[in-house]
C-alpha cells in the first residue's frame, strides 16, 4: 500500500517518516515538498516536488506515485501570514488541484487531512468541542483551513476522507532538519543561565490541548492500519490490530469514511494556556537541566521568572483575532485508533527520559473518557503585557535559530 505525506518536509511530515510506522514492510511511502528535500540517505522515502497552487506539479506528484492513502499534512501554517495574505493562504490551505489530482487516479485514495482547531470561535461556554461542532473561525488562517474542509465533505461518497482538526503540536525537533517548534524556543526562555533577570510573558488566556506530536503520528499510522486491515481479503488482520486498530470493526469504520468522511479531534487531554505549558516543561523535566527552573516558576513579582499577558489584548496591535479556548473533546479518535493522547506532564517527561519515541505509547480503551481539564497551573498577578516590539524579537530569535541549525546540518527546513 503506498502513502504519500505532503509537506514531508515539514514538521509533522519529518515525524511521520522518521517513525515506526513509516518502516512496514506492507507500506511504500513517499513525501512531497515545496522547495526543500530532505537527505535521501536519512529519510529513505521517494521524494516528489509539489507546489500546491501549481495545479500542474500537484498532478504530476500524484499520477507519478499514485497513492491508497495521503497524509495531508502541507499547509501555510501561521496565522500571522495569513492575516495579511488571507487569498495566498487559501491558495495554499484549501487546493482544489490536490482534489482534481486525486480524482484522477484509478481507485479514489483515502484522504487524510491535517486541519486545525483554529476553525473553532473559541467564544466563552462553547469549549470542550465536539467532533460535530460546526466551523466559526475568527481569523484567515481558521477559515482557510475550514475552506478545505468544506471542499472535502463536497466530495462525500466520491472520494473517502477523515479530517482530524489538530491542536498545537509539541515535542522533540524535526528529526531530519532538527528544526524546532514553540517548545524549543520555551526551554530557551526557560533557561535562566542566558539571560536570569529576564522576564519571560507567556498568553494566560488562550488555552488549547496541546498534543505531542509522538502520540500525533501513532493515530496517524493507526488510521492507515485501519484502512489497510479494510483493504485485506478475509476480515481483521494481525496488521491493523499491531497498530492500533480495534479488532473486528475496521471495515465498518471505513464504511463511513466512504460513504461521508469523518471529522475527530486530534489533541491532548487536559486544557493549557502557555503559562501553563512552561509550569509543566519546568516540573517535567530534572532538576538541573533547565537552569534556575524552580525560582522561575516563583513568579511571586519579586522574584524574575514568568510573567502572563494577555492574547485578548493583543488583538488589534498583532492585527488578527486568536480563539481563546478552544480545548476539544478527542474521545472518538482515541476509540479508533486506540491511541491515548498523554497528558503534558507524561509526555514531556519521557522526552526527558528517552521513552517517548513514537513506538512507545499508551494505548486507551474504546470509549475511555478524557482527564479533566487542568486548572490554571500559576498564580495570575498583576503583569504586565508582552509588547509589540518583544513580541517580534522573539520571533526573529526563533526563526534564526531554526535557520542556523538547519543550515548547520547542511538541509534546510520545508514543507
Amino acid at each position: 500500500m503506498k502513502v504519500l505525506i505532503t509537506g514531508g518536509s515539514g514538521y509533522l511530515g519529518q515525524h511521520l517518516l522518521a517513525s515506526d510506522g513509516a518502516q512496514r514492510p506492507s507500506l511504500e511511502v513517499g513525501y512531497t515538498f515545496c522547495r526543500n528535500p530532505l537527505s535521501a540517505e536519512a529519510c529513505g522515502a521517494a521524494a516528489f516536488r509539489m507546489d500546491l497552487t501549481d495545479a500542474a506539479s500537484v498532478a504530476e506528484a500524484v499520477s507519478a506515485f499514485a497513492p491508497s492513502v495521503v497524509i495531508h499534512t502541507a499547509a501555510q501554517a501561521s496565522p500571522a501570514v495569513a492575516a495579511k495574505d488571507p487569498s495566498g493562504s487559501t491558495l495554499v490551505n484549501a487546493p482544489a488541484a490536490l482534489l482534481d489530482a486525486l480524482s484522477e487516479l484509478d481507485r479514489p485514495p483515502l484522504v487524510v487531512y491535517i486541519s486545525t482547531d483554529q476553525v473553532h470561535s473559541g467564544a466563552g461556554g462553547e469549549a470542550p468541542y465536539a467532533d460535530a461542532a460546526p466551523c466559526r473561525p475568527v481569523n484567515a488562517y481558521g477559515a482557510s483551513k475550514a475552506a478545505f474542509e468544506a471542499m472535502l465533505a463536497a466530495q462525500a461518497g466520491t472520494l473517502p476522507f477523515v479530517v482530524l482538526r489538530s491542536s498545537n503540536m509539541v515535542g522533540p525537533p524535526a528529526p531530519f532538519t532538527g528544526a524546532g517548534k514553540f517548545l524549543q524556543w520555551l526551554e530557551a526562555q526557560l533557561d535562566r543561565s542566558v539571560n536570569p533577570d529576564k522576564v519571560v510573558e507567556l498568553f494566560n488566556d488562550e488555552v488549547r490541548s496541546f498534543a505531542h506530536v509522538h502520540d500525533t503520528v501513532r493515530a496517524l499510522w493507526a488510521l492507515v492500519g485501519v484502512w489497510e486491515e479494510a483493504a485485506e481479503e478475509g476480515g481483521t488482520t494481525d496488521v491493523a490490530v499491531a497498530h492500533g486498530a480495534a479488532p473486528g470493526s475496521a471495515r465498518a469504520i471505513v464504511a463511513g469514511w466512504r460513504a461521508g468522511g469523518a471529522v475527530y479531534n486530534m489533541g491532548g487531554p487536559e486544557g493549557l494556556s502557555r503559562l501553563d505549558l512552561a509550569a509543566v516543561l519546568a516540573a517535567a523535566r530534572p532538576e538541573g537541566s533547565l537552569p534556575g527552573a524552580c525560582s522561575l516558576l516563583l513568579a511571586d513579582g519579586a522574584t524574575p521568572g514568568v510573567a502572563a499577558s494577555s492574547r485578548a489584548a493583543l488583538d488589534r496591535e498583532l492585527g488578527y483575532a486568536s480563539p481563546l479556548d478552544i480545548t476539544m473533546d478527542s474521545a472518538a479518535l482515541a476509540a479508533v485508533t486506540q491511541v491515548a493522547f498523554r497528558p503534558m506532564r507524561t509526555a514531556l517527561a519521557l522526552d526527558e527520559g528517552g521513552g517517548g519515541g513514537e513506538s512507545g505509547g499508551a494505548v486507551a480503551t474504546p470509549g475511555e473518557p478524557l482527564l479533566p481539564l487542568a486548572p490554571a497551573l500559576l498564580p495570575e498577578g498583576a503583569l504586565r503585557p508582552l509588547s509589540f516590539t518583544d513580541a517580534a524579537l522573539l520571533g526573529l530569535f526563533a526563526f534564526v535559530a531554526s535557520e542556523l541549525i538547519a543550515r548547520a546540518a547542511s538541509v534546510s527546513p520545508g514543507a
